[in-house]
């Protein structure tokens, strides 16, 4: 059942409302890179969560909590944490 919630970011079915901007993402995700940027509960961390659990054009997502980092060493050390815990890029490092 869909409940429409105010509170932490929604998942799945909860997400819902968003498909046009969902395909928008994903259509400039394909030729370059998107910063989502807005207000807080504005919907961006479901909106990511969209991308995250419904991948396409054969991308793997992948995400890592980057606010507490203080240096590029720490953000390519957390990246290559990521990509070696993920099993469809383990093996390209």
């Amino acid at each position: 059942m869909v409940t429409n919630r105010v509170g932490p970011p929604v998942r799945g079915e909860d997400c819902f409302g968003r498909d046009g901007f969902v395909d928008m993402v994903w259509e400039k995700l394909s030729t370059g890179n998107v910063m989502l940027a807005g207000p807080r509960r504005f919907g961006k961390t479901s909106i990511m969560y969209r991308l995250i659990d419904d991948p396409r054009l054969n991308f793997q997502v992948l995400r890592a909590d980057l606010e507490a980092l203080d240096s590029p060493a720490a953000l390519i050390t957390e990246l290559m944490v990521k990509l070696a815990g993920n099993n469809r890029t383990d093996r390209a490092l």
